[in-house]
């Protein structure tokens, strides 16, 4: 009897886990606010116990809109399907949105590309 009452429980709270679905290239940079190559000065640990995380990104390369020299992204929020990992020290490909004077992957981790060492275009 308490293994049925569990699963109603479960059933009935309503909790769902979302898969962030990777949307294309051209569709991300279509949602960005800005693109650019930037390298992490700092990121927060993940520590994921429901407060938001951020990262300082230095801008090398603008790619498409307007930014100040150094950017704060989140990379922990509400939805943690859209975390973004990135690494102090690292380059990247940020694909971002601008809202409320803090930038956002527009696509969860597939809108933060590393590019350390790697040609951005190919033959």
């Amino acid at each position: 009897m308490k293994w049925r009452l569990g699963l109603v429980l479960l059933r009935s709270s309503g909790a769902v886990a979302m898969e962030l679905r990777e949307v294309s290239f051209d569709e991300k940079v279509q949602r960005a606010t800005v693109v650019f190559i930037g390298v992490v000065e700092q990121a927060e640990p993940h520590a994921h116990n429901f407060r938001r995380e951020f990262a300082e990104v230095k801008v090398e390369s603008l790619l498409k809109g307007t930014v100040p020299s150094t950017v704060r992204l989140e990379t922990y929020g509400s939805i943690a399907e859209e975390a973004v990992f990135v690494t102090k020290g690292r380059r990247y490909l940020f694909i971002l949105r601008l809202h409320q004077g803090t930038y956002y992957s527009v696509n969860g981790h597939f809108a933060v590309i590393p590019v350390d060492g790697k040609p951005l275009i190919t033959e």
